[in-house]
């Protein structure tokens, strides 16, 4: 009975230090970037200290996951091979409780890792490695990587025959919205949903990359055409991607995250993490994460259409699909920052 004690106070005393380090770290992440943990840009952006904690916790996780798996194989071999052997199912049962312990002491810490440290699970105050601006679906304050190629909106030295008050330019993400627009007016009524590309306002039906991809496609992104797929963890035909105008980056981060260290912003193309599904984010409101996104969930009845179910798709759901903080992302595929679109 005291061993067992003994082993419940040390599993407390490590969930307490554990507590302690996290509620440290999440206070001093902010401060504690440095180009020692990787490359930082120019405008303060790149590889913090936050982003290695991330690696380090999903390692652990899978290591922990691991050896309990062991753990549990070599307790059953214990126990069908003792027969007799007093000693060794008591030290099977020892050898099990152990591993119980050791699950509930990680699962705690990394409760407590998700209630504090910035960008968990339970928690979206910003990460460390970015000067904060959100996103809205009215404007693009956040769209700092197209200020540096010439597209910052200004209306310095424009003039009106009328003398009226100048018209702001656009930026690129609210080009890319009018895209988005006219494309999801395009398919309205007219298209339903299967797993082919775009090809044209007299495609027959369409798949949630056809839609992505003709939008770039519309605002001169991507080449006529071509045709690119986020399928969770892969990227499907990326050599049509145009380099030359368009970054890709991977990640494994949640939307929420990515938004707020400027990773990700409105007009961009973010793909599932888990799962097929490709789409354009379109903006943040009332605390929900906008996207244009064509899929089961754009069609009347949320079923994907087959030759016995034929449901057009909606331009008003593909418009306003929301979604929280916890969306994780794998590819972002954003435009460089010296493009300015030429659109309409």
């Amino acid at each position: 009975m005291r061993q067992i004690n003994k082993r419940i106070m040390i599993a407390c005393v490590a969930v307490l230090v554990l507590v302690a380090i996290t509620l440290f770290v999440s206070k001093n992440t902010f401060a504690m970037q440095t180009s020692f943990f990787g490359e930082v840009e120019e405008d303060g952006t790149g590889c913090s200290v936050y982003n290695i904690l991330i690696d380090i916790i999903n390692t652990f996780t899978i290591g922990v996951g691991v050896i309990a798996t062991a753990g549990i194989i070599a307790v059953g071999i214990m126990y069908m091979t003792a027969r007799d052997n007093e000693a060794q199912i008591s030290k099977a049962k020892n050898l099990f409780f152990n591993i119980v312990i050791g699950i509930i002491t990680y699962v705690l810490f990394y409760a407590v890792i998700g209630l504090f440290l910035p960008g968990g699970f339970l928690n979206e105050a910003k990460p460390c490695d970015a000067p904060i601006q959100e996103s809205d679906t009215t404007s693009s304050p956040g769209d700092s990587r197209n200020t540096s190629g010439g597209e910052k909106p200004s209306n310095s030295g424009a003039t009106t025959p009328s003398g009226q008050t100048p018209v702001e330019a656009k930026t690129n993400s609210q080009k890319i919205a009018l895209a988005a627009e006219k494309i999801a007016k395009q398919i309205d009524g007219r298209v339903y949903y299967c797993h082919k590309r775009w090809r044209g306002a007299k495609t027959k039906c369409t798949n949630c990359a056809g839609y992505a991809t003709a939008v770039y496609q519309e605002v001169g992104l991507l080449p006529k055409n071509t045709y690119f797929a986020i399928l969770g963890q892969d990227l499907q035909n990326s050599q049509d991607i145009n380099k030359k105008k368009l970054n890709v980056h991977k990640y494994n981060q949640t939307i929420s995250s990515l938004v707020k260290s400027g990773k990700v912003q409105s007009g961009d193309i973010v793909g599932l993490y888990s799962g097929h599904h490709t789409m354009i984010y379109k903006g943040k409101k009332n605390g929900k994460y906008l996207f244009y996104s064509l899929g089961r969930t754009s069609t009347p009845n949320g079923n994907q259409s087959d030759e016995n179910n034929k449901a057009k798709l909606s331009a008003k759901k593909i418009l306003n699909y929301k979604s929280s903080g916890s969306l994780r992302i794998s590819y972002v595929i954003s435009p460089k920052r010296n493009i300015v679109i030429n659109y309409p």
